[in-house]
């Protein structure tokens, strides 16, 4: 979450593509929908 809120406070992008293995798959569903909650990021319709 820490990674995310730099992010977005020092470069504000509009777009951020993370890859990674599948196996990481619910580790980052759970980080992206915390971080939406937080108002550190906004979630495309259906993700996450």
């Amino acid at each position: 979450l820490a990674t995310i809120k730099y992010r977005k406070k020092r470069w504000n992008p509009y777009l951020s593509i993370w890859e990674v293995g599948a196996d990481q798959k619910f580790h980052f569903e759970q980080s992206f929908a915390a971080a939406e909650m937080l108002g550190y990021a906004r979630l495309p319709a259906g993700q996450g």
